[in-house]
């Protein structure tokens, strides 16, 4: 925060935010329609009118006021101008300036807090020395976090400032770091093959497109999460057949994509605001959702357990009918994928609807093709001679672990 001092009066505070580079590069992912990996003014302007539709209806996420010694807080009405959206050193500065019109005399505090509580801003106030205002009056900041408190007195008072521990962020595996780079190069390609595609729409650019969007589902699904665990562990308890355990693989694909798909549709003529804050708001109740499927499903798996279990398997009574799975599937693939998100952003922003839909659909594809072999694994366990004698504990294992999967999504997501 700056201070501008005329006639013994404060007549406007400035305020300047730095945004991370994370932040400053998933926004550029989202909002780089020409793929040159930096903003042009146009962009800039975007971005901007997107960032003011978040923050004018929660006032900035921004209070400011003042007090002298004991007296209450006084309420400086905040009526921002002079805002500005800028780019230096591959991070985002905003900018704006608030008419104060506060007498100035020693003993005098501007309060300034910065908090959203919408979660999706993390504020930080930067440490300041002290530093004279005017010919008899210094400047003192005392920070907490993302509260700040500037004293205008005669001399000047060092504060101690105690920055918030940073986040302990744990030591990715090897494999994880191979996918995240993979992934990372794959958005890369969809980019410019989208753009390509969108320009020139020909076999020969519409190929490379769909096979790095295929190679680019297969890995992302190759990570953590995205329903193996669950359809795997599905198949070792009840077992089938392989057509089945194909089509249900291919019914997640294509309803995490339709997830995507269905998200961007509502940022773009719906919602106005950051695409980012909307997927991490529709993934966490997504998520909650999806765990609540999973715990029913290991309860509907229980019981159709416990009614086998007089009977022979397969005997065409109603626990023993071949299911549809639309509860696996929903459970599996209803949570928005990050990396069709960008592809169908991209597809709305350039109007490249054929290649972004076939994009999206390999992309589907390559998630199905993990699923299917997950499925598979857990159809030859519950099938193979070698695990005939361990069928029974497999099965309450399978039930077990699904029972305990859905109750830490849903723990984690709170």
């Amino acid at each position: 925060m700056a201070f501008s001092v005329s006639d013994n009066t404060i007549n406007e505070i400035s305020i300047t935010w730095e945004f991370s580079e994370e932040f400053t590069q998933q926004t550029l992912q989202n909002y780089d329609a020409n793929g040159n990996e930096t903003f042009d003014p146009p962009e800039l302007e975007t971005v901007k009118g997107v960032l003011l539709d978040y923050l004018v209806g929660k006032n900035y996420v921004t209070e400011l006021s003042h007090y002298t010694g004991t007296e209450h807080n006084t309420r400086i009405p905040l009526h921002v101008k002079h805002d500005n959206l800028t780019i230096q050193a591959k991070k985002l500065f905003y900018a704006y300036s608030v008419p104060a019109s506060v007498p100035l005399h020693p003993g005098l505090v501007i309060k300034g807090e910065f908090h959203d509580a919408g979660g999706f801003f993390d504020f930080r106030i930067a440490p300041q020395s002290p530093y004279k205002i005017t010919p008899s009056l210094w400047v003192s900041v005392n920070i907490n976090n993302f509260v700040g408190y500037y004293k205008f007195d005669t001399s000047p008072t060092h504060y101690a400032y105690a920055p918030s521990p940073e986040k302990v962020t744990p030591e990715r595996s090897s494999y994880l770091t191979f996918l995240e780079t993979k992934l990372l190069a794959y958005t890369d390609q969809l980019k410019a093959l989208l753009k390509d595609a969108t320009q020139s729409p020909s076999l020969s650019t519409l190929f490379p497109l769909v096979l790095v969007a295929f190679l680019y589902g297969f890995f992302h699904a190759a990570g953590p999460g995205h329903g193996k665990t669950l359809v795997g562990s599905y198949y070792v308890a009840q077992g089938g057949r392989w057509r089945e355990a194909l089509w249900l693989s291919l019914r997640i694909g294509v309803v995490h994509v339709l997830g995507a798909f269905l998200l961007v549709l509502v940022s773009f003529y719906g919602i106005q605001t950051f695409v980012s804050k909307l997927l991490s708001d529709v993934t966490l109740y997504t998520t909650r959702l999806s765990a609540t499927f999973i715990i029913l499903i290991a309860f509907w798996m229980l019981a159709t357990r416990l009614v086998k279990r007089d009977h022979e398997h397969a005997c065409g009574c109603q626990a023993c009918r071949p299911k549809s799975g639309w509860g696996i599937v929903l459970a599996a693939g209803m949570v928005p994928c990050p990396g069709t998100v960008v592809i169908f952003i991209l597809t709305f922003t350039l109007g490249s609807y054929t290649a972004g839909i076939l994009g999206a659909l390999s992309m589907a594809l390559g998630m199905s093709t993990v699923i299917f072999t997950a499925a598979l694994l857990g159809q030859s366990i519950n099938t193979s001679s070698r695990w005939k004698g361990l069928s029974v504990i497999l099965e309450w294992a399978a039930i077990v672990l699904l029972l305990g999967l859905g109750i830490l999504m849903l723990l984690a997501s709170f």
